[in-house]
C-alpha cells in the first residue's frame, strides 16, 4: 500500500483539491505523462464528465495487461486506481459520466476477481462506502446498476462479508443523510448477516443499528431494519433478550422493542406452525431435508428416531425439552395443542403406553416406560 497522505474516510468526501493534487503527484512517477495529462485534467475532476477519457484509459489499460499476461503492472497499482476513482464517484453526478464509470468499476472489479485479488480495508474503505453512498442518490437505471455492481461485489466475495458489513455497511447507516442510501446500506447488511452470520455486522454494528433503528422515520427503511433484526435474532436462536443485552438500554426506544417483539411473536409462530406442517410430513412417512427443520421438529424427529430404534419401550428414555430461547418456550405454553401431535406419534409407537397430559411435561415432570423424570432441562 502507498502512502496515504491527506486520503479522507467516510463520510468526508474526497473532493478537496488537495487530495486531487496528491494522487497526481504520488501516480506521476509510475505513468508516462501523457497518461497522467488524460487523468489529472487540468481544472480537475469537478463532474463526473471530467472523468470520461480517464475512465476509457484506464478501462483499455486493465483489458490489455490481463491479455498481454501483465496483470502485475495493475495489480501495483490497485490502490491509486481506487483513489482515482473514488474522486470521480464523488464529482457532481452527470449520466453521460457516470455510465462509462461504472462500466469501468465493472471490468476493474471483475480483473481482480479473475486475479483472486485480496483487497486490503484501506481499499475497501476507501471505495464500498461511496459506491453504496451513490446507489443513494443515483436515479432511475443507475441506481438499479450500482446496485447490481453491489451485488456483484458481494457475490465474487472480492471482499470478505464478515469486514465488508461491520467496516463498510454500519458507517454508511450510522452517517449518511440520505435515507434511500441508509435503506440500501441495511438491505446489504442483512445479507452479510444471513450469509455469515453475527461476524457480519459486529458488536459496534448491533448498537449503531439499534439506534438508526430507533431514530427512523421512514417507513420502508424500518421495515428494512425490522427484516436486518429478525436475521440478527434468529442468527442469536431467537432469543431476543440477548439481543436487548448487547444493544444497550439507551440504544432502543420503547416503541422499538414492542415493533421487535411484535415481530419476533409473528416469526415464532410461523417457525411453529412449519414445524406442525413439517413434523406431520414424518408421520406419513414422506422426506424432508434436515436444513428446512427448525430446532422443535428437529427434537421431535429425534424422538421419533429414538422409538424406532428401541426394540423394547420400556428403556426409551427422554430426559429434556429443547427450545430457542424462554420466549419460544412460552409461545410453546400457548399453543399446546402441537405436543398432543408428539405424544401421539409416541403412543402410535409404543402399543398404546398411556402418555401424560402437556401441561404435565411443563409442571410435574412425567414418567415415560418406568423412567422417571421431575427436571426438564430447558436450552435458552
Amino acid at each position: 500500500m502507498k502512502q496515504r497522505d491527506h486520503i479522507p474516510e467516510y463520510p468526508e468526501e474526497p473532493l478537496h483539491i488537495d487530495v486531487f493534487k496528491a494522487l497526481k503527484k504520488t501516480w506521476s512517477s509510475l505513468i508516462p505523462s501523457e497518461t497522467m495529462q488524460v487523468l489529472f485534467p487540468t481544472n480537475g475532476i469537478l463532474k463526473q464528465d471530467d472523468a470520461i477519457d480517464g475512465c476509457t484509459l484506464l478501462t483499455r489499460a486493465v483489458s490489455l495487461s490481463a491479455e498481454n499476461g501483465e496483470q502485475n503492472i495493475i495489480l501495483e497499482q490497485v490502490d491509486l486506481i481506487i483513489r482515482w476513482i473514488s474522486i470521480a464517484l464523488c464529482s457532481r453526478n452527470q449520466t453521460s459520466g457516470l455510465e462509462p464509470l461504472l462500466h469501468f468499476l465493472h471490468e476493474f472489479i471483475s480483473f481482480l476477481h479473475n486475479e483472486s485479488y485480496q483487497r486490503l480495508d484501506s481499499e475497501s474503505a476507501m471505495l464500498l462506502p461511496y459506491i453504496i453512498e451513490r446507489a443513494g442518490s443515483a436515479k432511475g437505471r443507475f441506481r438499479d446498476k450500482i446496485s447490481d455492481l453491489l451485488s456483484f461485489i458481494t457475490e465474487v466475495k472480492l471482499y470478505p462479508l464478515n469486514k465488508y458489513g461491520p467496516l463498510n455497511c454500519v458507517p454508511v447507516i450510522e452517517s449518511t443523510i440520505n435515507a434511500k442510501t441508509r435503506g440500501i446500506a441495511i438491505r446489504e447488511l442483512r445479507f452479510c448477516v444471513e450469509s455469515c452470520g453475527l461476524n457480519g455486522i459486529g458488536k459496534k454494528g448491533l448498537q449503531v443499528q439499534a439506534k438508526s433503528f430507533s431514530e427512523e422515520n421512514l417507513l420502508e427503511n424500518k421495515g428494512f431494519h425490522l427484516d436486518l433484526i429478525q436475521a440478527i435474532i434468529l442468527k442469536m436462536n431467537g432469543d431476543i433478550n440477548k439481543y436487548f443485552k448487547i444493544c444497550g438500554s439507551t440504544a432502543l426506544s420503547r416503541k422499538s422493542k414492542d415493533l421487535m417483539e411484535e415481530r419476533m411473536a409473528k416469526v415464532q409462530k410461523t417457525i411453529l406452525e412449519n414445524d406442525n406442517s413439517n413434523f406431520s410430513l414424518i408421520r406419513r412417512g414422506q422426506s424432508i431435508g434436515s436444513n428446512s427443520l427448525s430446532p422443535l421438529t428437529m427434537f421431535r424427529l429425534k424422538t421419533r428416531k429414538k422409538v424406532l430404534r428401541r426394540r423394547r419401550p420400556q428403556k426409551l428414555q427422554m430426559a429434556h425439552l429443547s427450545f430457542h430461547s424462554e420466549q419460544s418456550k412460552q409461545i410453546l405454553l400457548q399453543n399446546r395443542h402441537l405436543l398432543y401431535l408428539q405424544l401421539d406419534y409416541l403412543k402410535y409407537h409404543t402399543n398404546g403406553i398411556r402418555q401424560p397430559e402437556p401441561q404435565q411435561i411443563f409442571e410435574k415432570g412425567f414418567e415415560v416406560y418406568g423412567t422417571s423424570i421431575s427436571k426438564r432441562e430447558i436450552l435458552l
